[in-house]
């Protein structure tokens, strides 16, 4: 999901108490509006930071930036056949051997 990232537009900087929708579909809060609070970043990547509440509790969670933008998402499908190349799964292979 990082490649989808990178063709992301970059986020604004003033996302403060904001309401956002999440567009990923794979998310458990896919289709609803999420109480954005700034923007973080992690690894380089951009996250958005989410305020929810857990019974009387507030809680954070850092979501992806582009699990926000309609036009990365929209072009995620699900598919009956795989459409990743095995060259790609041997360098996945490969990498999770070099960091165990």
């Amino acid at each position: 999901m990082n490649g989808g990232a990178r063709s992301c537009t970059t986020p604004p900087h003033n996302v403060r108490n904001t309401e956002m929708m999440v567009h990923y579909r794979f998310h458990p809060w896919f289709d609803q509006a999420v109480h954005a609070d700034h923007v973080v970043h992690h690894g380089g990547e951009p996250f958005v930071r989410v305020r929810y509440a857990v019974g009387e509790r507030q809680r954070w969670m850092d979501v992806p930036w582009w699990m926000f933008d309609p036009a990365v998402c929209a072009g995620m499908i699900l598919s009956t056949s795989p459409v990743v190349s095995m060259g790609a799964l041997q360098q996945l292979r490969q990498l999770l051997r070099d960091i165990q």
